[in-house]
């Protein structure tokens, strides 16, 4: 009952008409690695550091799926496009997640004010680090921002001229700690070969153009990973290669992959969001998994609630308690007596206070 917006749909009867903030915005970073190799002590190794290499979102609104794309291609300051473009499709997304009319217009009597859900995936803990800077600016501000330095629950970001708010989420905070290819599986078509496959450690900051502008497929041993210890299989190498046909570059080939990752968090999103509106949640109205239960335990305790309805006057029978001066004396006089038995020591300004 804390969302304001059924609160009034259920005061004036009108319930029915309640929806779940089903058009969003997903998205997902790729990086490179800048060699470092820098001790820290006797105990610690800093091999890279990662800095943005591309961006990708997939819109859902009502007029259906739209991906954009933005890497370092489009100059130093891609990061800052991407933000830019993002809040203008996150106009629609909003305007489409307003109640209607039969007019066709926004109804302003019915309060709605939520933020644009922009998605990510274990965003709060490597994501958001790569783009907080650019979160500030003089079009844009950070408005809200829970968390800690190391993980950002929550960044919600105030676009000044478009006075349009967006909220920076992670899908993990509604989900049991998996890997995305697990959640577009469990959550989403049941298969998950949708998940492209990218070579991370086969160029750094110094390489990285030619490495990526070369038309000839990754090689396997491309695959190979220092940091994880891991090797691609020869079944999950094929399947790249079948994807890798259809682009002339490797540049082309991580466009794909990018996008993908931010397509195939859609379904498990939509299910996510229908899971909760069995209970009348609206799942982005809350911060996690944890706050979406705790709402459905009070759903469950009105949901047979009608606010037309009769019903008889509850009449408390119960003992009333009035605290008193000689109770509260009593009180600590008992607990004087339990502290001395015990023999613990009272600072004397302390008791006469």
């Amino acid at each position: 009952m804390q969302n304001k917006t059924y609160q009034y749909l259920l005061a004036n009867g009108r319930q029915h008409e309640f929806k779940p903030t089903q058009y969003f915005i997903t998205y997902d970073l790729e990086t490179v690695p800048k060699i470092v190799n820098k001790k820290f002590g006797k105990s610690s190794y800093q091999m890279y550091e990662l800095f943005p290499l591309s961006v990708a979102s997939t819109i859902r609104n009502k007029y259906g799926i739209k991906k954009i794309f933005f890497s370092q291609q489009d100059e130093d300051d891609f990061i800052v496009q991407w933000l830019n473009q993002l809040f203008k499709e996150a106009e629609q997304v909003n305007a489409d997640n307003e109640y209607i009319t039969e007019a066709c217009t926004i109804d302003k009597t019915i309060p709605y004010s939520m933020e644009v859900p922009i998605v990510g995936f274990n965003s709060s803990r490597f994501d958001i680090s790569l783009i907080i800077q650019q979160m500030q600016c003089k079009d844009w501000t950070i408005n809200n921002y829970i968390g800690s330095p190391t993980i950002a629950k929550q960044v919600i970001v105030h676009h000044k001229k478009l006075n349009l708010k967006v909220k920076f989420v992670d899908m993990l905070t509604y989900l049991q700690p998996m890997e995305l290819k697990q959640a577009a599986k469990d959550f989403g078509d049941g298969y998950d070969d949708k998940k492209g496959l990218f070579p991370y450690e086969a160029f750094n900051t110094d390489n990285v153009n030619e490495v990526l502008s070369k038309s000839e497929p990754f090689t396997m041993e491309d695959f190979n990973s220092s940091l994880k210890k891991t090797k691609i299989s020869e079944k999950d190498y094929q399947i790249y290669l079948e994807d890798a046909k259809r682009f002339k570059n490797r540049w082309d080939y991580l466009q794909f992959y990018n996008e993908q990752d931010t397509y195939i968090m859609i379904k498990p999103l939509m299910t996510l969001i229908s899971l909760q509106f069995k209970y009348k949640i609206d799942m982005f109205s809350f911060m996690s998994m944890a706050a979406c239960s705790n709402a459905i335990k009070y759903a469950k305790a009105y949901e047979d609630f009608d606010i037309n309805g009769l019903y008889p006057n509850f009449e408390d029978n119960s003992q009333k308690f009035y605290l008193t001066e000689n109770y509260w004396q009593s009180k600590v006089k008992g607990y004087l007596s339990q502290d001395k038995h015990k023999k613990m020591r009272h600072n004397k300004q302390c008791i006469r206070q």
